[in-house]
């Protein structure tokens, strides 16, 4: 597949305090969990139609493309809650934050690989949204102002505003 520009919703997942939960796990335990982690993530985002475009270690990246907003927002929310109820992290229930933020980017393929990666201003920003430690977003869904504002009105029911800067955090 050729290179490309889209629009559409760009979401990164972060296990919280996952290194720290793990740290006497054996290489074994954790790669069983972030084998779980990846099957729940797989399953929902492939379920509506996004793209899954890597994992790097507790994080994934991917992308919903522009008619799939909602439905992208649906299968983010999803995975928090199978995240949060399935999956056990040092005899602890998991938690993950998820940040999506829609905008412009470019699909690429590097050689020698025959795998998309995404990249441009949405991807860092998707990447960066609620980062630095805030009490406020650890475990949340976090999207941006461009996010909410292409969400239908029954989807943006989920979300209330947070500031500064403005973001909106899932109520659930």
């Amino acid at each position: 597949m050729k290179n490309h520009h889209l629009e559409g919703l760009v979401f990164f997942t972060d296990l919280t305090r996952f290194h720290r939960l793990v740290k006497d796990a054996t290489f074994e335990q954790e790669a069983a969990i972030l084998t779980q982690f990846a099957e729940i993530t797989h399953e929902v985002v492939a379920g509506r139609d996004g793209t899954l475009i890597k994992y790097i270690s507790d994080s994934a990246l991917g992308y919903f493309p522009d008619s799939h907003v909602d439905a992208g927002i649906e299968a983010l929310l999803e995975m928090k809650y199978r995240v949060e109820h399935e999956l056990v992290i040092g005899g602890k229930p998991a938690g993950i934050r998820i940040a999506a933020h829609y905008g412009s980017f470019y699909v690429v393929h590097y050689p020698p690989f025959d795998i998309p990666d995404v990249l441009g201003d949405a991807v860092n920003i998707a990447v960066r949204l609620g980062e630095g430690g805030q009490p406020e977003h650890q475990g949340k869904l976090i999207v941006s102002a461009q996010t909410f504002r292409k969400l239908a009105p029954e989807t943006r029911k989920s979300f209330h505003k947070y500031t500064p800067p403005i973001l909106y955090l899932a109520s659930a």
